[in-house]
C-alpha cells in the first residue's frame, strides 16, 4: 500500500511538471513585433461610438502616439484626399496614399519631434453629420503644432486648415475613419504639407 502510495505521489508529481512546462514554453513564444511609439502612455478607449474615435485620434496626436493614431484608421479602406494647394506642389505624392504612407508619415513625425510634450491638436467649429447608423462625418478647423527638428529647413511647426473624416462601423461594432479630406486656407501650412515633408526620410 506504500509502495502504490508513494507512486501515485511520484506520477502526481510528474504531471504537474509537464503541466508547468508546457504552460512557460509561452513565455519564449515567438510575439508579432510593436511599433517604435513615443514615451508618452496615451490611453486608447475602444472606440464603440464615432466621438470616441475622434478623442482617441485627438489623445493620439497630443501624445504622439504611433499605435494609438494607427488604431483610428481602417487599415483596408483609408483614403487621404490632400489640400487643393499641397496636392498641386507635390503631385506624386498622393496617387496612392493609403494606411501605409499614413503609417511611414506618423513614424517619421514621431522619430523627429524634439521632445514629448508641447504637441497640441485644437479642433474647434466642429460638427457631425450622421449619413446612417454606421456612417457619419466629423467636420471641422483645426491647429497642429508639432515641435520637430526640421524648423532650420524652413518646416514650420503649425498647420492650420479644415478637416472631413468620413467615420464608419464595422461589422464588430467599432468606429473608424475611413476618408479624411483636408482642406488648406488661404496661403497657410496645411496638415497635407505636414504629410508630404514626413512622408519622406
Amino acid at each position: 500500500m506504500a509502495v502504490l502510495s508513494s507512486y501515485r505521489k511520484m506520477l502526481f508529481i510528474r504531471c504537474f511538471l509537464v503541466v508547468l512546462l508546457i504552460n512557460s514554453c509561452s513565455l519564449f513564444a515567438t510575439r508579432e513585433p510593436e511599433l517604435p511609439d513615443s514615451g508618452n502612455q496615451v490611453v486608447f478607449i475602444q472606440p464603440d461610438r464615432a466621438e470616441i474615435v475622434i478623442q482617441n485620434f485627438t489623445n493620439a496626436l497630443n501624445g504622439l502616439s504611433i499605435q494609438n493614431y494607427l488604431q483610428c484608421f481602417d487599415s483596408n479602406t483609408f483614403l487621404f484626399t490632400p489640400s487643393q494647394q499641397s496636392a498641386a506642389t507635390n503631385p506624386g505624392i498622393w496617387a496612392a496614399w493609403t494606411y501605409q504612407e499614413e503609417q511611414t508619415y506618423m513614424t517619421n513625425l514621431v522619430s523627429e519631434a524634439e521632445s514629448f510634450t508641447g504637441h497640441k491638436l485644437t479642433l474647434s467649429n466642429s460638427r457631425y453629420e450622421i449619413r446612417s447608423e454606421t456612417e457619419q462625418q466629423f467636420i471641422a478647423s483645426y491647429s497642429l503644432t508639432i515641435i520637430h527638428n526640421r524648423t532650420s529647413s524652413g518646416i514650420p511647426t503649425t498647420a492650420v486648415g479644415d478637416l472631413i473624416l468620413d467615420l464608419q462601423a464595422g461589422g464588430n461594432g467599432l468606429w473608424y475613419i475611413s476618408k479624411w479630406t483636408d482642406i488648406s486656407t488661404g496661403d497657410a501650412f496645411s496638415w497635407s504639407e505636414f504629410k508630404a515633408v514626413f512622408s519622406r526620410n
